[in-house]
């Protein structure tokens, strides 16, 4: 039991351990859409940069470009339906919403790059960082799938 002229330090450890080790509490929303939201800044921070480092071979630039694009959209979209399934939304809807939203993000990116000297938007682009998308949300989708039944074999 803390004393009551003990300071909030010394009740936080005498409560809950530590106070160094306990979590940090965030909001419910703040730790579901947290990532997607760091991760847009990130985005628009990287499509804001008139130029990026890259490796001397065309190919391989071009190969590292577009998967990162990939990757980059693919984990957006993972992230926006973790922010989702917060939200309540199930099924396909949860699917469908971050593949949309991913969109939207892309679609936006694309646009924002048109003002960044160096930089050009393209259709092209947004179709990659789709495709990315859809392939992060099958894979979930198959894993998750693979889970639920290995779960129901176990029972």
């Amino acid at each position: 039991m803390p004393k009551k002229d003990a300071s909030n330090y010394e009740m936080l450890q005498d409560n809950r351990g530590p106070a160094i080790n306990n979590k940090l509490h965030l909001p419910a929303w703040l730790r579901a859409w947290g990532p997607a939201i760091v991760w847009m800044g990130v985005l628009f921070y990287l499509s804001s940069q008139q130029h990026l480092p890259q490796p001397p071979d065309p190919l391989l630039n071009t190969i590292i470009r577009k998967g990162g694009h990939m990757g980059a959209f693919g984990l957006l979209a993972l992230f926006y339906h973790r922010g989702l399934s917060h939200a309540k939304v199930s099924g396909t809807t949860l699917s469908y919403g971050a593949w949309f939203l991913t969109a939207l993000y892309a679609a936006s990116d694309e646009w924002h790059q048109g003002f960044t000297p160096g930089r050009e938007p393209t259709v092209m682009d947004w179709g990659i960082d789709m495709t990315g998308a859809t392939l992060a949300l099958v894979l979930q989708f198959l894993w998750q799938r693979r889970f639920a039944q290995a779960e129901s074999k176990a029972q």
